[in-house]
């Protein structure tokens, strides 16, 4: 009865390390290979579910994943683009479910600070990528383990100017960088990825910044000022947020078309014309229609949330209905 015992709890955690094991490879990998990533957190999503003591009904905030997840299939099936809106439905599903089944692996500070350490870290070769493309002007595809793993790497960034690194678009680079840099200032504050050593965190943390600037991404912009309140914690928000909305206040006016024009001009001489220019997107005003720009797509937006906000359009509407195309072009103009 002991040996059946102890031959239990040695197989569970022989199963807890290798699901942990996979999960910090799993991690480690996203950035630079998505298959090996998928094939290790894959192997941890199923030890985080089916071996453990908690039922999945027990964790309340699956509840509205499930209701969501209801709607998205009344949506599907209301959907006149068919198996493509069903197929949509990969987009979200399982990450409703990783949701749930990959929580042991950060239950406690040290798992969630060792997760930490490897978004950072595995997050070098996007670095290192885009400073070459732009600096040193490499250029892709390369490939490792016969094809395996592939970078397709632009010279001078994609688009053109722009630091992209091994996801080879701006957009997704800064998507990235913009999730992983606030653990750069959490290292920098309360050192734990160098150990002690505050020298290296802070030159990864200049490097991620620029990196950010340089994809001339937007949303990486505001992304450097929104992890801000985030890391130095609710103690600071009483001096941080004021200090952040007056630095913003001459952008917003030398952006926002609703203040007078003296004062936006006046505000457009403080702020750097490439800052101003390109978060009203004027420097896209002789070669992009409305609908194309950044307000226009948040236009258009609201108006198909509000025309059907329970069950959506389903996945690929825009890009299979014609009447749904003139929709959003009508929306755009009026």
């Amino acid at each position: 009865m002991i040996n059946n015992v102890y031959f239990c709890n040695l197989k569970n955690k022989f199963s807890e390390n290798v699901g942990w094991s996979c999960f910090q490879i799993g991690v480690l990998c996203l950035p630079s290979s998505a298959l090996i990533s998928y094939v290790f957190l894959l192997v941890a999503l199923f030890e985080g579910s089916f071996k453990r003591s908690d039922l999945y009904w027990r964790e309340y905030w699956n509840y509205p994943l499930v209701l969501a997840s209801f709607l998205m299939l009344l949506g599907c099936i209301r959907s006149h683009t068919g198996w493509l809106a069903w197929l949509g439905l990969f987009n979200w599903l399982p990450f409703f479910w990783c949701f749930w089944g990959l929580q042991p692996y950060l239950l406690t500070p040290q798992k969630r600070r060792q997760c930490a350490i490897w978004l950072v870290l595995g997050s070098l070769p996007v670095l290192i990528t885009g400073f070459g493309q732009l600096w040193l002007r490499w250029e892709g595809p390369w490939e490792l383990f016969d094809g395996l793993i592939i970078w397709f790497i632009s010279p001078g960034g994609e688009p053109l100017g722009r630091l992209s690194g091994l996801f080879d678009y701006a957009n997704i680079t800064a998507a990235w960088l913009s999730g992983v840099w606030p653990f750069c200032l959490a290292s920098v504050l309360h050192p734990f990825i160098f150990g002690r050593n505050r020298v290296f965190s802070f030159f990864l943390l200049i490097a991620f910044v620029s990196a950010m600037i340089l994809t001339d991404s937007r949303n990486a912009w505001g992304s450097i000022f929104l992890g801000l309140p985030l890391v130095f914690g609710s103690a600071s928000w009483s001096w941080l947020i004021p200090l952040m909305l007056i630095c913003f206040l001459p952008v917003i006016i030398a952006v926002l078309p609703v203040f007078d024009f003296g004062i936006q001009q006046f505000a457009r001489s403080i702020v750097p014309e490439s800052i101003w220019m390109r978060l009203s997107d004027m420097q896209f005003v002789d070669t992009r229609t409305f609908e194309s720009t950044r307000i226009g797509q948040w236009k258009i937006g609201l108006n198909l949330i509000f025309e059907k906000p329970w069950l959506g359009w389903g996945g690929s509407s825009f890009f299979n209905s014609l009447s749904f195309k003139n929709r959003i072009i009508s929306w755009a103009l009026s």
